[in-house]
C-alpha cells in the first residue's frame, strides 16, 4: 500500500486541487490527480479488497476513488451482509443482485 501512496503523492498537482473545489470537491486531504491518471493505474493494481479498505482508510481524495476501482465488489458486499446493522444488510443484498446484472458486468469488462 505504501508504494500506491508514494505513486498518489508524486502524480499531485496543487492546480488541479484549485479547480476541483470548484466543483465542490473538499481541497482537504485532495492531491488533484485526474481520473484520467488513476484509471489506467488501477489496471496495474491486482484487485484486493482488504488493499481497497486499507486506500480508503488513508482518508486521500484520490486514494478513495481509487479503492473501488481495485476492490473485489462481491467480497465486499458480504461484509456488509454480515453485518449487525440492517441498513447495510440491505445494501449490501440490494448491491449483490445489481452487480449481477449483464449491464453491471458488461461495463465492468469495459474499463478493464
Amino acid at each position: 500500500m505504501k508504494e500506491i501512496v508514494n505513486w498518489l503523492n508524486s502524480h499531485a498537482n496543487p492546480k488541479n486541487v484549485e479547480g476541483m473545489a470548484r466543483f465542490g470537491i473538499n481541497p482537504k486531504d485532495t492531491l488533484g490527480i485526474s481520473l484520467y491518471d488513476l484509471r489506467p493505474f488501477a489496471k496495474k493494481i491486482p484487485k484486493n479488497h482488504r488493499l481497497a479498505l486499507e486506500l480508503w482508510k488513508t482518508g486521500i481524495h484520490e486514494a478513495r476513488l481509487l479503492a473501488p476501482m481495485i476492490d473485489i465488489s462481491k467480497e465486499a458486499a458480504e461484509e456488509l451482509k454480515k453485518s449487525s446493522n440492517k441498513t447495510s444488510r440491505w445494501i449490501a443484498r440490494d448491491a449483490l443482485r445489481e452487480l449481477k446484472s449483464d449491464a453491471v458486468q458488461k461495463r465492468i469488462r469495459l474499463l478493464r
